[in-house]
């Protein structure tokens, strides 16, 4: 046997003893390529010249546990194309050989997330919604309860509830196209795998991180007059712990921030002044694009001012959320008021800190897990129980479907065998009576546990083996995706699946002292003037309870707001909060079917849903394991994305179904074969095997080949009976 590196041939003139295997149900990373025992190479110039030069103190380093190579039969032939490793140097180098899909597998160590991922991103708005309702590829917005839809008073969907993916396809199509290998197989071809997208949390912390700013102003602002807004000029966004976004949004010239996207920012300032005394009353105004339009605090409580802070505090500040467009100049001026006398009073020194909470754009990097390569694409591989096999020679990745097996040409190895073993119960052994297969469950919060709505339980797929030998239970399959809340959502009128991606934060809340109808639509009677068109509002301990839920402002004035679509039913009391959309801290990812552009009253009681301020009578919804509703949707998509039995046929019994056949008769030939090259090569895991005797005709997956080294030589197969 030869060993090749690059175009040269270490000396050596041996056999190396090989393995091949795939194992189903296993991970990747662990259980499949093919490798060899550990081997010798004598410490030649030669050998050391082309292996760089190893010593014992350098050895872990990437260049020589990653040396590509090939071995060769005698004649030449090239039996495996893969890399050698430096294991040990001692009088030797004792080395170690990888191939199959050690290849392919060990290029996807780095992060998803490193990978550029750019030009998926897109601003989240409702025309980009609505065109990507078409998309058969690259981002969706899919119709799934991100987490706040259960407590919606009408059907009216917001911007923010959605949460932008990306098909699953796009994910593994750029990972592998990175590494240059070709990917073909059944699993590209699989309806529910090029129908499937991947969601996560949205939030993107670096993105965040690079729009935010802590400023420091540590030169004192002169105030001499009474009632003079004074603009505040900071000097230091450098110095930690201050600091300005990599995006630099703050402006120490001009002293202002600029918003870089569309967002909802949390905003903290805080200055101290020369004097602190009650006499005093200290202002802070926000000025957005030069322009004051922002009034936090109304006309009601006398003020134009957005916080103002009695003048015995130590410091005077503001804390709020509100939203701003792309490219609006935040400045802020300081003023003070005396009601005894008109005394200077100066701002000392202070800071302002600007941080996004909801960014009106997706990105493609917060698209994907925050996993790396490799475990997402193990993942996948798991979840439609495909069969990988590569081909180093030409780069190739072939993905096919262990539920098709049996459709392929089988290789017919009756002539190669000369002895068998047949076992019964070892290969197994490790699994149990009930065999699972499952996804991360997601917790319910108290509030939504609490509702009275039809949910489906949380359940894991199971195998049933007929084995009195085996244990009880067994988790043969623990995904890493994770199982979402499907329940009935009585105002969508439709099946749909929760996670906790989205959030409310409260910014406010005030006391609302009447309700009167306004031409059929109920007007809530309050104190002060803080609501704003379009703000989500939460209607609680309403003495009229059906009141009661979360609601867009659809109107306002003087003194009062108005709901979309909650008609006036009593005069009534109760309490009003602005919700502000901010992002969860859910880490859990899904794998969802998606539906584009799907009519309406296919999936839903209602004919339209109003996605802001406009109807429509189709959307993408996207689902998990469906609860049937006795509409289109049930008929049109027959199958579920879940392990767990559900009204759809499962994954695990589409994808399963052989393996269950399997366990539940099962027979392991342990086969001592003699191999001819050709043979040996063509024996890819892709095609099923035949032994043919005068009692059966049985086919056969191939598990493991062990201790191959040339044709004259023998080896072991392991088969299993399919």
């Amino acid at each position: 046997m030869m060993i090749k590196v690059g175009n040269e041939y270490l000396d050596f003139n041996d056999l190396v003893e090989t393995e091949k295997q795939v194992k189903l149900l296993e991970d990747l990373s662990t259980s499949d390529g093919d490798f060899s025992y550990s081997f010798d190479l004598s410490k030649t110039i030669n050998n050391t010249r082309i292996l760089n030069n190893p010593l014992p103190d350098n050895i872990s380093k990437e260049v020589y546990q990653k040396i590509p190579a090939s071995l060769l039969t005698d004649s030449g032939e090239e039996t495996f194309k893969g890399y050698l490793r430096v294991e040990k140097i001692n009088v030797n180098y004792e080395c170690s050989f990888f191939a199959g899909n050690n290849n392919w597998f060990g290029l996807l160590s780095g992060k998803l997330r490193d990978i550029d991922w750019s030009d998926y991103d897109i601003d989240q708005t409702e025309i980009t919604l609505s065109n990507a309702l078409f998309n058969t590829s690259g981002v969706v917005f899919p119709l799934i309860d991100n987490g706040l839809l259960a407590y919606r008073g009408n059907a009216l969907l917001k911007v923010e509830d959605f949460v932008g993916a990306l098909y699953t396809k796009d994910i593994v199509n750029r990972v592998f196209a990175l590494q240059g290998i070709k990917v073909q197989g059944e699993l590209l071809n699989d309806a529910d795998y090029l129908a499937s997208v991947v969601v996560n949390n949205p939030k993107s912390q670096e993105n965040i991180d690079a729009a935010s700013s802590y400023v420091e102003q540590s030169t004192l602002i002169a105030r001499p007059g009474e009632n003079v807004e004074y603009p505040v000029v900071f000097q230091n966004d450098s110095v930690f712990p201050f600091f300005d976004g990599s995006l630099n949004p703050f402006s120490l010239v001009t002293n202002s921030w600029t918003a870089p996207f569309k967002t909802m920012i949390h905003i903290e300032l805080s200055f101290v002044p020369s004097i602190v005394d009650a006499s005093y009353s200290q202002r802070i105004y926000i000025y957005i694009n030069g322009v004051f339009t922002f009034v936090d605090i109304g006309l009601s409580v006398g003020g134009l001012y957005n916080s103002a802070t009695a003048g015995d505090q130590e410091n005077f500040v503001l804390d709020r959320t509100f939203l701003v467009d792309q490219g609006d100049v935040l400045t802020w001026t300081t003023e003070w008021q005396q009601s005894v006398g008109s005394t200077q009073n100066d701002v000392v020194s202070g800071w302002v800190k600007i941080t996004p909470v909801f960014i009106y754009k997706a990105f493609g990097a917060a698209m994907v897990p925050d996993w790396t390569q490799g475990e997402f694409i193990s993942e996948i591989i798991k979840q439609f129980n495909a069969i990988p096999t590569y081909e180093a020679a030409n780069k190739t990745l072939t993905l096919n479907l262990f539920e098709k097996i049996q459709s392929h040409d089988p290789v017919d190895l009756s002539e190669y065998i000369s002895a068998v073993e047949v076992d019964y119960a070892e290969f197994v052994s490790d699994y149990g009576k009930k065999s699972f297969l499952s996804h991360i469950e997601t917790e319910e919060e108290e509030e939504f546990r609490r509702m009275p709505l039809d949910k489906r339980v949380y359940d894991k797929g199971q195998i049933d083996i007929d084995n009195d030998f085996l244990g009880d239970e067994v988790d043969i399959i623990e995904s890493e995706f994770s199982s979402p809340i499907t329940y009935i959502n009585p105002v969508f009128q439709m099946s749909i699946e929760k996670t906790n991606l989205v959030e409310f934060d409260q910014q406010f809340n005030m006391e609302f002292t009447a309700v009167t109808d306004s031409a059929g639509r109920a007007r809530f009677a309050i104190a002060d003037d803080r609501f704003q068109l379009s703000d989500m509002v939460r209607v609680t301990d309403s003495t009229n309870i059906s009141y009661n839920g979360d609601y867009m402002v659809i109107t306002f004035g003087a003194g009062y707001i108005e709901l979309e679509g909650l008609a006036f039913d009593t005069n009534a009391t109760g309490s009003l909060a602005k919700m502000n959309f901010v992002y969860g801290d859910s880490d859990q990812v899904y794998l969802l079917h998606h539906v584009p552009l799907y009519t309406v009253s296919k999936f839903s009681g209602l004919t339209q849903i109003q996605v802001e301020n406009t109807d429509y009578s189709t959307l993408a919804p996207a689902f998990y394991n469906l609860i049937p509703t006795n509409r289109q949707i049930d008929r049109d998509f027959p199958f579920s994305m879940a392990f767990a039995e559900g009204d759809q046929l499962s994954v695990t019994e589409r994808y399963f179904r052989l393996v269950s056949m399997v366990l539940n008769d099962p027979v392991k030939l342990l086969s001592i074969a003699h191999l001819p090259y050709a043979i040996y090569q063509s024996l890819d895991f892709l095609r099923p095997i035949t032994i043919k005797t005068q009692e059966t005709q049985n086919q056969y997956y191939l598990n493991k080949i062990s201790g191959y080294k040339e044709s004259y030589l023998p080896c072991e197969i392991q088969l299993i009976k399919l």
